[in-house]
C-alpha cells in the first residue's frame, strides 16, 4: 500500500504565473499539491490573487493581511510549522 504524499509549494507572493505553473503540475505529477504564499498583499494591487483554493490543489496564505517586508519572521516560522505539520 503506497500512501500520496502532498507536496507543498511555498513562495513570497503568488502571481498568474505561479497559479498556472501549479495547474500544470495538478496535471502531471501523482502528488497532492498545495500552495503556500507566505504574505498576503503585495507591493503591486494588480498582482493580487485571490486564494479560492478552486479547483485541484490547496492554496492557503499564511499571514493575509501583511505586506511581506512587515512580516515578523519568528511569526512567519511558527506559522509555516503548524500549517505543514
Amino acid at each position: 500500500m503506497s500512501v500520496a504524499f502532498r507536496l507543498c509549494w511555498v513562495v513570497i507572493n503568488s502571481v498568474p504565473y505561479h497559479a498556472a505553473r501549479l495547474r500544470a503540475a495538478v496535471k502531471r505529477l501523482p502528488q497532492r499539491l498545495c500552495m503556500v504564499q507566505l504574505a498576503g498583499l503585495d507591493a503591486f494591487r494588480a498582482l493580487q490573487q485571490p486564494v479560492d483554493g478552486g479547483g485541484d490543489c490547496e492554496r492557503r496564505i499564511l499571514l493575509p493581511e501583511k505586506p511581506w517586508h512587515e512580516i515578523d519572521k519568528g511569526a512567519m516560522v511558527q506559522r509555516l510549522q503548524g500549517l505543514l505539520n
